[in-house]
């Protein structure tokens, strides 16, 4: 249970979500319909941000975050089920 824990931590937390985000986009991994939406969700102006991480890093993960509701949200399974077997989640 401990070994599961360590790795859902890492696609729940933002510096999960962050740091493969930045490493799909160094691949160029996105379309630029996705990096669009990418952008408009790390954009989003927000007063606050989770005490545990910088905003910078938060940003970047609710950019991914969007980018995953974006594909969910518009029917996209295929392209959705292929970025989670890609950062391996399913």
């Amino acid at each position: 249970v401990e070994d599961l824990t360590k790795r859902a931590v890492n696609y729940v937390s933002a510096k999960g979500q962050a740091a493969i985000l930045k490493s799909l986009v160094e691949e160029d991994y996105f379309t630029e319909e996705e990096l669009d939406v990418i952008k408009r969700g790390r954009n989003y102006k927000r007063s606050s941000h989770p005490k545990h991480t910088d905003v910078v890093t938060y940003k970047y993960s609710t950019g991914f975050e969007a980018l995953i509701g974006y594909l969910y949200l518009s029917n996209n399974m295929d392209r959705l089920s292929e970025i989670l077997k890609k950062i391996e989640v399913i």
